[in-house]
């Protein structure tokens, strides 16, 4: 009897654990989606197109091995803040929600892109080498960047919910201004930490390459 009522109570909790982080499921979602389009489309499209995509990743990353540290670490971040000041911004606005889906999306088509030219480009054993240097800082940012989204998702909600409703109330997990700029100061610091471990491992292991 005990132990059918654990597990009841375990499936209840899982259960529960799944409705209120939906939204972040979705997220996860589009992003490995965005991942997966990357990678596939990549080899349907045109050669001309193509070519200037591996012209654009070729000297991304023949660049990359010239730059010290700091200057892999800036680069990296300017890259990445862009992404997170574009969450912050449309989760203020009211109409902000589309772009807060687009936003994960293109991430992840844009990663599939890069990983497909690697492997058609370094074969297999170049493609582990180079997965060693962009999977942990890749993966990481992309982590930073889902979490980022459900917090611009139910702030824009609340805001479009107290807009565009007649009751004007104001969406419960969204209520707090002040907890949305605190959450989004706690990615920053995560950006600029990523950013760093991307320099350190670009600038270790394109000299070993």
């Amino acid at each position: 009897m005990k132990s059918i009522i654990i597990k009841k109570n375990s499936i209840n909790s899982k259960r529960l654990f799944i409705s209120e982080n939906r939204i972040l499921f979705i997220f996860i979602i589009i992003v490995i989606s965005g991942v997966i389009i990357g990678s596939l489309s990549f080899n349907f499209i045109s050669t001309s197109t193509k070519e200037e995509v591996f012209k654009i990743i070729s000297n991304f990353l023949q660049e990359s091995e010239k730059l010290s540290i700091i200057k892999l670490f800036s680069r990296s971040l300017v890259n990445d803040y862009i992404y997170l000041f574009i969450l912050f911004v449309s989760g203020v606005c009211a109409l902000g929600l589309p772009i807060i889906f687009a936003l994960p999306l293109l991430k992840g088509i844009s990663t599939g892109v890069l990983i497909s030219y690697i492997y058609t480009q370094q074969g297999l054993n170049g493609f582990v080498y180079y997965l060693i240097i962009l999977s942990v800082p890749a993966t990481l940012m992309l982590m930073c960047i889902i979490f980022a989204c459900r917090e611009a998702y139910y702030m824009s909600l609340g805001i479009s919910m107290g807009v565009f409703t007649e009751n004007k109330r104001t969406y419960e997990k969204s209520s707090n201004f002040f907890i949305y700029l605190k959450r989004f100061l706690i990615f920053s610091f995560a950006v600029i930490a990523i950013s760093f471990i991307d320099g350190v491992i670009t600038n270790i292991f394109s000299k070993i390459l």
